[in-house]
């Protein structure tokens, strides 16, 4: 999920049902994502040495399932998963750091 999940919010809604629930979620809008809106800015990230990819459906699938998997481990008190799939992008502007 790019690193961290973007958000999180308490779900209020305007017929009562679910109230009290938790919603986590992420975006693939980041310095690292390729919007397909903004592919001209993907020039500069390359000229910056930034490997700049495109999150494609399959991508985001197996983040939310990932990210499902991490919170019934944190709900049944149980040790957090591995994550499925390839590492995550490096956070912040070092990659080197990660």
């Amino acid at each position: 999920m790019n690193g961290a999940s973007a958000f999180t919010s308490r779900h209020a809604s305007r017929t009562g049902r679910g109230q009290g629930q938790w919603w986590f979620g992420f975006d693939c809008n980041h310095i690292f994502d390729v919007v397909p809106s903004r592919v001209g800015d993907r020039q500069s990230l390359i000229g910056a040495g930034i490997d700049a990819r495109y999150r494609d459906d399959g991508y985001v699938v197996r983040e939310i399932r990932n990210l499902a998997a991490q919170l019934a481990a944190i709900r049944d008190g149980r040790p957090i998963p591995a994550r499925d799939g390839p590492p995550l992008p490096p956070i912040g502007l070092k990659p080197s750091v990660g």
